[in-house]
């Protein structure tokens, strides 16, 4: 499952808990810390999706950046992959 999908799925509990809690504490019959925390942790989840998906959009605009070639070596050229050497010039 990728990371947002997943991560969407793990902010399910927090969300349906904040709902239970905030009803809960609007009666008397829960302290209001839980929503404070429950807000919290929901409020960090979502930042932590919409960061995930701003990576994934970040990725996809460098792949387009990107290309990818063959190269023969006997012209020169690396093999993808591949990374100069420097070779040694001085004294052995």
């Amino acid at each position: 499952m990728p990371i947002g999908r997943r991560i969407r799925h793990c902010l399910r509990t927090p969300r349906v808990d904040l709902a239970r809690f905030t009803k809960l504490t609007s009666l008397g019959a829960a302290p209001s810390q839980n929503v404070d925390t429950l807000k919290a942790q929901v409020a960090s989840l979502e930042a932590t999706v919409l960061a995930d998906e701003a990576m994934i959009d970040t990725a996809r605009l460098n792949l387009g950046f990107t290309s990818v070639t063959v190269a023969d070596r006997r012209k020169g050229r690396l093999a993808a992959g591949r990374f100069p050497v420097p070779s040694c010039t001085g004294p052995a």
